[in-house]
């Protein structure tokens, strides 16, 4: 889900909540695709898909470059580091979306002929016993 201009994303130490707005973020998006098996048994007309009650989660976004931004900073070291982080990716402010650690596994470098530097990233929950990535519901 593409969150669009009221899109929120929080960041946070890796096992904790996901609590600073890093308010640099934009085109903030978040998907969780339902994961489904095929289910099939003998005299059955065809395979049936069965939902598993899970989910697979990913969170997109981007921002400028800014050396003095602490979640800027977080961010690109847990990229360059491959180490997890705590985000949280929201529609709006107090929305739904999701949560959890995460790790961020593409980075890319716009360079533009005019215009401002831009990175986007992906990142994909990471195998995290403490802060499993998760639905988040509107409060």
């Amino acid at each position: 889900m593409s969150a669009g201009r009221n899109g929120k994303l929080y960041w946070g130490a890796a096992g904790a909540d996901a609590s600073t707005e890093l308010a640099i973020a934009k085109d903030v998006s978040w998907e969780a695709t339902p994961i489904t098996v095929e289910q099939n048994y003998r005299g059955a007309p065809g395979p049936t898909m069965v939902p598993t009650g899970q989910h697979t989660y990913r969170i997109t976004f981007a921002m400028k470059p800014d050396p003095a931004n602490a979640g800027y900073v977080a961010i690109r070291t847990a990229c360059n580091n491959a180490t997890p982080i705590s985000l949280k990716a929201l529609d709006a402010a107090n929305g739904e979306g999701i949560k959890g650690d995460f790790v961020l596994t593409t980075r890319t470098s716009a360079q533009p002929l005019t215009g401002v530097v831009e990175h986007s990233y992906e990142a994909r929950p990471a195998d995290s016993a403490t802060n499993q990535a998760q639905f988040v519901t509107a409060t």
